[in-house]
């Protein structure tokens, strides 16, 4: 079953309507077209009500909207973008995201989630320390982070809290491949023959806090980051 708000087309199980409106039955596929009848993004194997989102959407807001599609993406889901700019965000549960074409911005959740920005300036956002930890039950892996100048992916971690032992929202400080000095506050990077990892230490131990995997040897710079 099958219906429209004139730029989405949603799929679902057992739709009755009020008014050409759904008032009961389950969204399992969302998709937008473009004025070529293209498919620009499409959200598969979901499960929302379908009354949850007609209210959400006659709010006006933009939250509750959102809150429903990270509650349908708590799972393990594989997300595509369009060859515009998209925003990806991953939710809950081990995922796929890829960015294809455009500057897109990729935001990480729960889980080990990987991420393919595709071509263009990407951008991967962190935003707690929890998105993407030392475990590999729960880090991240970037699969084609670009080094190319003019076309640069950045790795965002400005809405972290880069040491808990100073009160208010501190920056990081990257000191490149050296090894933590137990401050707190610091950003650095390992690089081997064919993957590399970006670890950090928030509290002063000396230990890995935050890290996200790389498939591939790079260099980083603190000019990759916003810290």
């Amino acid at each position: 079953m099958q219906f429209s708000d004139g730029s989405n087309v949603y799929s679902g199980t057992g739709f009755t309507y009020e008014g050409g409106v759904p008032v009961s039955g389950t969204v399992t596929g969302i998709a937008e077209y473009d004025d070529e009848n293209s498919a620009v993004h499409k959200l598969e194997g979901i499960s929302i009500s379908a009354a949850s989102m007609v209210a959400a959407a006659r709010t006006g807001e933009t939250n509750d909207d959102e809150a429903l599609i990270l509650k349908a993406l708590k799972g393990n889901d594989s997300v595509v973008g369009s060859e515009d700019g998209d925003h990806l965000f991953a939710g809950a549960g081990n995922d796929l995201i890829k960015g294809n074409g455009g500057d897109d911005t990729i935001l990480s959740g729960a889980g080990a989630d990987r991420f393919v920005g595709g071509t263009g300036r990407d951008f991967f956002t962190f935003a707690a320390v929890s998105d993407s930890t030392p475990s590999l039950a729960t880090r991240d892996t970037i699969l084609d982070f670009s080094r190319v100048s003019g076309n640069m992916d950045t790795i965002d971690l400005s809405a972290i809290d880069a040491n808990t032992k100073v009160s208010g929202n501190q920056s990081f400080s990257f000191i490149g491949t050296r090894s933590f000095s137990g401050s707190g506050g610091e950003l650095k990077y390992v690089s081997k023959a064919s993957d590399s990892w970006v670890l950090a230490d928030v509290n002063g131990d000396k230990k890995v806090d935050f890290a996200i995997h790389f498939d591939d040897a790079i260099t980083f710079t603190s000019g990759m980051f916003w810290l």
